[in-house]
């Protein structure tokens, strides 16, 4: 395995509507230099909706962030608005980190930090809810190509679709001795 793949699970009893996991924020900082100081933990929520990862106000103020540019963001519901961005180093679990990512400042409902289409495309992202119990995974750099079509090891291959191949005055397949038309088929079209 590559010594730099980095990954983490986080399981849900039942069926989850949302995606959430605990994530840490500090100032941005280089990995090759520095290290990590003075990071918060917050709650962040997954969505492949969001281009990009966005903070709350809270946690530009909790971190003392400093706004390095200005970005336009649609929201939801379909407004535009010039959104402050901010350098920051995100720690998602399991020791996955993003050292120096650009953020953008939203108002979040429900948790501090939405997790965006640019974290979720650098990896691997999978969602099982296999007996009532819902499972993500994420990994980082991406390894793989994952198809479940023209991969089967990755899954239960579906056998192809049988179709009745009876014949309307073939015997019925029951048994009865009849002809299909007059048993099984009798309401066929």
């Amino acid at each position: 395995m590559n010594s730099s793949l980095r990954c983490f699970t986080t399981s849900n009893d039942g069926i989850a509507r949302v995606l959430v996991n605990k994530v840490a924020i500090a100032s941005a900082f280089n990995p090759d230099t520095e290290k990590s100081i003075g990071q918060r933990e917050y709650t962040a929520i997954w969505d492949t909706g969001a281009s990009m990862t966005a903070i709350s106000g809270k946690v530009v103020s909790e971190c003392d962030l400093k706004q390095i540019d200005v970005v336009q963001c649609s929201t939801a519901a379909g407004v535009v608005e010039k959104c402050p961005v901010y350098l920051v180093s995100l720690f998602l679990p399991n020791k996955v980190a993003f050292p120096q990512l650009r953020v953008s400042q939203a108002n979040l409902k429900g948790a501090d930090v939405l997790i965006g289409m640019d974290i979720i495309n650098s990896g691997d992202f999978f969602i099982t809810n296999f007996k009532g119990k819902t499972v993500f995974s994420f990994r980082y750099p991406s390894s793989c190509v994952v198809d479940f079509v023209k991969q089967p090891r990755f899954g239960i291959v579906q056998p192809p679709l049988q179709f009745n191949t009876q014949g309307r005055n073939d015997p019925c397949s029951c048994g009865s001795g009849k002809k299909y038309k007059y048993c099984h088929g009798k309401n066929s079209a």
